[in-house]
């Protein structure tokens, strides 16, 4: 079963799945461009790039507002192409 959930982008709707999923009972990892909003949800532990987030998550959640930012978080493919040992490919 999934138990660690990534959420990347914080906004109205990463943050709204973010406290649904703390409320759930998962563990959540969150990233936001903007630090102090991932922290403003005190939900679960705020990483410091999109591959801190998403390392050792089970679940991956990317709610980014578009081209821009996904382009800036471009650390995240690399993540997950590289899955932790043990744990199965993304693809």
């Amino acid at each position: 079963m999934t138990r660690v959930v990534a959420v990347l982008g914080t906004g109205k709707i990463g943050g709204g799945i973010a406290r649904r999923l703390k409320t759930g009972g998962f563990q959540i990892s969150i990233w936001d461009r903007t630090r102090s909003k991932a922290e403003a949800l005190d939900v679960g532990r705020v990483a410091g790039s999109p591959a801190d987030a998403v390392r050792n998550s089970d679940l991956v959640i990317s709610m980014l507002t578009g081209p821009e930012a996904c382009a800036r978080s471009t650390s995240v493919r690399r993540a997950l192409s590289r899955p932790p040992a043990g744990r199965p490919s993304w693809r």
